[in-house]
């Protein structure tokens, strides 16, 4: 996992611990169906995905986030990893 270090200060964690969590959103805030749909869209479809998703810092902060997930393919045309990125919602 990659990640900038802008992350850490917007989210409040560190590069090792963000390493230790799941490829995951940060405050696990929406229903389960959202991430559901979320994932099944990404790996089963293949889709990228352009969402809002509610956020938490590591303070116990929370923030809306607009999230942008796309998969990257091996070249069998598999899903191997993800690039996401997230804006910060005012």
């Amino acid at each position: 996992m990659f990640a900038n270090n802008l992350t850490e200060v917007v989210t409040g964690y560190t590069l090792n611990e963000k390493k230790k969590k799941k490829p995951s959103l940060w405050g696990g805030l929406m229903p389960k169906e959202f991430y559901k749909e979320m994932w099944r869209q990404i790996k089963e479809e293949k889709k990228t995905l352009q969402i809002e998703v509610l956020n938490k810092r590591k303070n116990g902060e929370k923030y809306w986030a607009e999230l942008r997930i796309s998969p990257i393919f091996d070249t069998n045309g598999e899903v191997k990893f993800y690039v996401g990125t997230e804006k910060i919602k005012s």
